[in-house]
């Protein structure tokens, strides 16, 4: 299921909620060539919460400048804190 097929709380929250129910095993980051807003630490991914670990499995360059960083769970590796 895609995160941005849901609809409730923020994107973050989602991925954070999955992450910690270990029901995520694939990330795809899009990143954007420039940032636009501001925020803080509390609006980024990274939260407390068991530690899962990715490895980059494939990189997608689109002609707008945007990168598509895709990651897959290492097997056996959820779970414990950081």
């Amino acid at each position: 299921m895609a995160v941005g097929g849901m609809s409730g709380e923020p994107y973050s929250d989602r991925i954070n909620a999955m992450m910690a129910a270990g029901l995520l095993d694939e990330l795809r980051l899009w990143v954007p060539p420039f940032f636009v807003g501001h925020g803080g630490p509390q609006d980024l991914l990274y939260r407390d919460g068991p530690l899962t670990r990715f490895n980059l499995v494939d990189t997608t360059a689109l002609e707008s400048g945007i990168v598509i960083l895709s990651y897959a769970r290492i097997s056996g590796i959820a779970g414990g804190l950081r």
